[in-house]
């Protein structure tokens, strides 16, 4: 099931006009100006960013401009609490009522820059429903075809200066119905002779990034973000530069995208013009031992038969009770960024052996004969044991 919010005219001074496709039938709903959101994100961001033990960790690169100082985990906590209970207050005006206790897409369809960034799973909605999951729309229609087994998977590890990226070279490569080609700090001609090699399925990255946005401007539109990955210590690209192999890529069946980077909207806006049906980033600068939590988790929930969608959803609900207080927000940044129309995802499931009636009968005869043989081996045992036994009581009397 899927419901789709398409937001796309107004601001947060007007407000916004909010049509809701739910089973068939459109809904013509708003939300009302909010002025003080925007304020009210640009200090939670401003404290997330300064938290002396986030910089010390994110997969970003130190930028020159920016001007370094510190805040609390108290001082965060508190900046994430008044943006969240806004933010929740603010989606009550929508008028839907209740959700159904299922899996469910949440789609939001909007082009504005913080919209796109704004914690949507605290929704009270949502939050009281166990299978509704939140995904941006990307607005190019594509085509998506399922995950085929042995995955094709190429995971690129980039820039790794300051972050360990060995963790995530662990859990892909214990990944099943998975074939995974590494590639470590590539340059850039090996990165597009490699991509052009042969069909991948899913491409993976995880490294530096940066997202080019001022950060100062919450209503900046979101058509003006752009971020580039570092492939390597010398050399960053951005997905506009890798454009024709890339939508080559696409053509011949790369269905699925993950950063595991810092500030990546920018590079799902790309990857969706490149005609990649399904991306994940991370919203903002991202610690590195929450990215490592988050892709350990997500895999594994991706690989036991959960789609895409469910699987940032429990792997979200992980990150805030394990860093909820010392990265207040952190749980809000990994998002599915995701073509209109395109299916769950899934990962291919290793196959269940099907035993025929004559097959099943032997099985249940081996064991049979297993357990009787057992029970003569310990019955012989016991026998010994006994008859030794015997023996030596009849030698200390005599």
């Amino acid at each position: 099931m899927e419901i789709l919010l398409i937001i796309q005219s107004g601001d947060f001074d007007r407000g916004f006009s909010v049509q809701i496709h739910l089973a068939g039938s459109v809904i013509r709903a708003s939300l009302s100006a909010a002025t003080d959101i925007p304020q009210l994100y640009q200090q939670w961001q401003k404290q997330y960013h300064h938290l002396p033990q986030v910089r010390r960790k994110l997969r970003i690169k130190a930028v020159e401009e920016q001007v370094l100082r510190r805040s609390t985990v108290e001082e965060c906590q508190i900046a994430a609490q008044q943006l969240g209970n806004r933010v929740q207050a603010w989606l009550e005006e929508l008028p839907i009522a209740t959700l159904p206790d299922r899996p469910l897409k949440i789609v939001i369809r909007t082009d504005h820059f913080l919209l796109r960034r704004l914690p949507w799973h605290l929704w009270s909605l949502v939050e009281a429903s166990s299978g509704a999951a939140i995904v941006l729309e990307t607005q190019h229609p594509l085509k998506a075809q399922p995950l085929q087994a042995p995955v094709q998977v190429l995971a690129v590890f980039g820039s790794d200066d300051g972050i360990d990226l060995s963790r995530d070279r662990e859990f892909l490569e214990t990944l099943s119905n998975t074939e995974v080609r590494l590639l470590e700090k590539p340059t850039y001609r090996q990165l597009v002779e490699t991509l052009r090699s042969q069909s991948w399925q899913v491409l993976f990255f995880a490294g530096h990034s940066y997202g080019y946005h001022a950060e100062g401007n919450a209503e900046q539109n979101a058509t003006e973000q752009r971020s580039e990955i570092h492939i390597n210590e010398s050399e960053r690209v951005s997905l506009n530069d890798l454009r024709y192999t890339l939508r080559e890529a696409a053509r011949q069946g790369l269905q699925l995208a993950i950063f595991n980077s810092c500030d990546g909207l920018g590079l799902a806006q790309d990857a969706a013009e490149l005609q990649i049906p399904n991306v994940i980033v991370m919203r903002e600068p991202v610690p590195d031992e929450v990215a490592q939590e988050f892709l350990r988790v997500f895999l594994a929930e991706l690989t036991t038969g959960r789609s895409v969608e469910q699987a940032i959803r429990r792997s979200r609900h992980l990150l805030t009770d394990l860093y909820g207080k010392q990265y207040p927000g952190a749980d809000w940044l990994p998002i599915l960024c995701q073509a209109a129309g395109v299916p769950e995802v899934m990962w291919p499931q290793q196959p269940r052996v099907q035993l025929s009636r004559w097959q099943r009968v032997r099985s249940q005869v081996q064991r049979w004969h297993l357990g009787v043989m057992g029970a003569i081996v310990v019955g012989l045992a016991i026998g010994l044991m006994y008859g030794m036994t015997e023996r030596q009581y009849r030698d200390r009397m005599s």
